[in-house]
């Protein structure tokens, strides 16, 4: 009969850990270096996976980011998903962008005459995955609320209520050969945008195509 192993407190492993039997672990846990988990294992509160150079999961993956917009004048314009990294030998499946925390915003020189659109490429405010399209989260307004999102998903576009469904450019724009990045942008139509409150999320779902240790 395996042995049952409990930690309260904070654990941290250092090099390889093998875990057998039933096993608790309460507090703040790290376990640096290869782990292997034999048997269920039952995870009660929040997981997460930190996406960086290098770190992912084999198979299918989900990053999102969540991004405060700046406000006050001049502030505006664009939101910024910074780096989403994405191994070797990976295809995007789908690029979504949803409002968190409701969005405020006007521009004083055009007033209600803002659209919210979408962007995604390889660097920074890049367009080489997808093209902007000026108004496909929102038309002409001043506010978008909490759960309004677009997607290249249609399903996903039309259940969260955006203006226009999101859409990959050209051949092989969603397959990564080698190591590289995603960053989405969402941009104001107006230059003197400025934002009052909210907060956006960015998310991108990928999978890896195999062979990697």
């Amino acid at each position: 009969m395996a042995d049952q192993k409990q930690f309260n407190g904070t654990v941290n492993f250092n090099g390889e850990a093998n875990l057998k039997g039933a096993t608790t672990a309460s507090g703040a846990t790290t376990i640096s270096g290869a782990t292997t988990v034999s048997g269920d294992m039952t995870v009660t509160g929040i997981q997460s996976h930190t996406n960086a150079s290098g770190k992912y999961v084999n198979g299918l993956n989900h990053v999102t980011k969540k991004v405060d917009v700046t406000t006050g004048a001049g502030e505006g314009q664009k939101v910024l998903s910074g780096a989403i990294h994405i191994p070797a030998k990976s295809t995007i499946r789908e690029i979504s962008v949803q409002v968190h925390t409701a969005l405020g915003y006007d521009s004083p020189g055009n007033a209600g005459a803002v659209t919210l659109g979408i962007k995604a490429g390889t660097a920074a405010e890049g367009v080489q995955i997808i093209a902007l399209d000026a108004d496909s989260l929102a038309a002409a307004g001043t506010s978008v609320t909490a759960g309004t999102g677009t997607s290249t998903t249609a399903g996903l576009k039309a259940g969260t209520g955006g203006n226009a469904e999101l859409s990959f450019v050209g051949s092989k724009a969603i397959y990564f050969d080698a190591a590289g990045e995603v960053h989405v942008t969402l941009l104001a139509s107006e230059s003197d945008n400025a934002y009052t409150a909210g907060a956006v999320t960015f998310s991108v779902q990928f999978v890896t195509l195999g062979g990697n240790a």
